[in-house]
């Protein structure tokens, strides 16, 4: 019985080339974005699970010029905050390993910028 129905199957795809597929690049594009979404979903849930304390953790986002957000914020953004709100306890900074943005534009690794350093260099803190 059940290859009687593989071979009706495989006769309608056979007569009916282009409907079959359209039907088939439907399905395969619909499960693919299902797939992503998933994918995409089951990693914001999972953002930072692992910490006991998760529900202290915060991310500074900034947005520049549009509506999009980014995930950075300025070096000193970390000491200022900690610094002038006292319900900020601690404050971590995350970059990109130098190694990697040195191998892709083929530059001199830059100087160690210090929090003095950037605040003296015409940037204001009151704009935080």
């Amino acid at each position: 019985m059940l290859k009687n129905y593989i071979k009706v199957a495989l006769r309608n795809i056979l007569k009916h080339k282009t409907f079959s597929f359209i039907n088939i690049f439907g399905l395969a594009l619909a499960m693919s974005v299902c797939l992503l979404v998933i994918l995409m979903l089951s990693d914001q849930l999972r953002y930072d699970r692992f910490n006991t304390k998760k529900d202290r953790i915060y991310r500074i986002v900034t947005y520049k010029g549009g509506r999009q957000p980014y995930a950075t914020s300025p070096y000193p953004t970390g000491a200022y905050l900690k610094q002038n709100y006292p319900a900020i306890e601690e404050a971590a900074l995350s970059c990109q390993p130098l190694l990697a943005m040195q191998s892709r534009a083929n530059i001199s690794p830059p100087s160690k910028a210090t929090s003095r350093n950037l605040r003296s260099s015409g940037s204001s803190t009151s704009n935080w």
